[in-house]
């Protein structure tokens, strides 16, 4: 559980400057990570296949997204970063 509450704060931190909030985290059987935000966006993750890399999964798609954002016409519901 310390794993999990751990990586919890890291991505938090990273979704901050979007403002956006970690409403929930689902763990599959195949550890395989999905996180909901507030306001609602569906984020898959993937694998967690080493120690940093759902960090670095979500930092590949914090980056850009404020420009993608402006140019759709509505707020992105489900971000895919596998």
């Amino acid at each position: 559980m310390r794993r999990t509450s751990v990586r919890n704060s890291a991505i938090s931190a990273l979704l901050a400057p979007l403002q956006l909030r970690v409403a929930g985290v689902q763990i599959s059987d195949r550890a395989s990570w999905s996180l909901t935000t507030v306001p609602r966006v569906q984020v898959e993750l993937g694998r967690d296949e080493s120690a940093r890399r759902l960090q670095q999964r979500l930092g590949t798609i914090v980056a850009p997204t404020r420009s993608v954002m402006a140019r759709l016409d509505g707020p992105a519901t489900r971000v895919d970063a596998r």
